[in-house]
């Protein structure tokens, strides 16, 4: 086995409670972040890492390197395989015998188990059991069938409604440049789960485009449009206390453009920008609302937003069928509460 990679022990390296659960730090390749680990925490390696092929299996073998080139080892995410899915190049003549052993053994386990169950059927005079040890065999064959594998290129692609050529296109690097505000704000995962994916932010759509030059004229409206961004999310959250992985790029992002614009315009001028759009925003705000976020003490803030929770909850007691959508219930009794008072 290639010295750089480390092989999950066969006994834990030491009891749960003792596992030290921070040092993760997050490492941009491309659109995509990946997972690091100091080589000192192997323990909260093995408890998170997962395969970066499959995103199924836990990782078996996990490579080690300075993705961050400051002189330190890390476990790395992007070089964490299963047993099923590391390069067989990275095998020696001995381990390559054993993979394929193990994988022959894999493929007969799941057909013997379901020839028994078939043969076991076949000899059972009871339609009724027959019917269920059929149905048995079916399931055991489907889950167990090879689910289809994407790549963080073919992710984004899906997610941005584009064939992986046309993605490809949108984001080559001979013809567009990535936006530097985007730096550190990728995103992760697969077609059946994904953290982090905005377009504007980290997908095709946040490529510079050198061909068009904005005028000052322009340039304020974006500032006021990403001021807007970001007051819409400050004042989700402070109705509903709750944020997300794609709520933190976009108000990063946001707000990284914002300072941007700045240092061209100035900051006095992109400052009546932001009074004009939390201006705008309030207006079509409920205004007991917006009057406690804009001026409300701390006490007030915590009081308005427990009398929020405390309707939600009252509602999904009275009927947990309610045909709101959470986000729904929760802006329906916004909007009661502050016309009640």
């Amino acid at each position: 086995m290639n010295q750089t990679y480390r092989e999950r022990p066969q006994q834990p390296l030491c009891k749960f409670e003792e596992i030290q659960w921070e040092g993760t730090k997050l490492f941009q390749q491309g659109m995509v972040l990946w997972a690091c680990w100091p080589v000192e925490n192997e323990p909260l390696m093995w408890q998170i890492a997962q395969c970066h092929v499959c995103r199924r299996a836990p990782a078996h073998w996990v490579g080690v390197g300075d993705p961050f080139n400051d002189g330190g080892q890390y476990f790395c995410e992007n070089a964490a395989f299963c047993y099923w899915c590391f390069p067989r190049r990275d095998f020696s003549a001995e381990e390559l015998r054993l993979v394929r052993h193990a994988e022959w053994a894999r493929t007969q386990t799941t057909d013997e188990i379901i020839e028994i169950v078939r043969e076991a059927s076949n000899g059972i005079d009871n339609t009724k059991v027959r019917e269920i040890l059929s149905n048995l065999a079916d399931n055991i064959r489907e889950a167990t069938k090879q689910e289809v594998i994407y790549t963080p290129e073919e992710v984004a692609a899906f997610l941005s409604d584009m064939t992986l050529d046309e993605w490809r296109k949108a984001t080559s690097p001979e013809k567009r440049k990535a936006c530097p505000d985007s730096e550190g704000l990728g995103f992760w995962g697969n077609q059946s789960f994904t953290v982090g994916y905005v377009d504007e932010v980290n997908g095709p759509n946040s490529v510079e485009m050198p061909e068009f030059v904005s005028t000052r004229y322009e340039l304020i409206q974006l500032a006021k449009y990403w001021a807007t961004i970001v007051i819409d999310l400050r004042f989700d959250y402070f109705l509903y206390t709750q944020t997300g992985s794609s709520e933190y790029r976009r108000s990063v992002f946001a707000k990284r453009r914002i300072a941007r614009i700045a240092e061209i315009l100035g900051q006095e001028e992109v400052n009546k920008m932001i009074d004009q759009a939390y201006e705008e925003y309030g207006k079509n705000q409920n205004a007991r609302a917006w009057s406690i976020f804009l001026h409300g003490t701390p006490e007030e803030i915590e009081a308005f937003q427990d009398e929020i929770q405390q309707e939600i909850s009252e509602q999904i007691e009275r009927d947990d069928r309610s045909p709101f959508t959470a986000e729904e219930l929760s802006k329906f009794l916004v909007e009661m509460i502050t016309e009640a008072a």
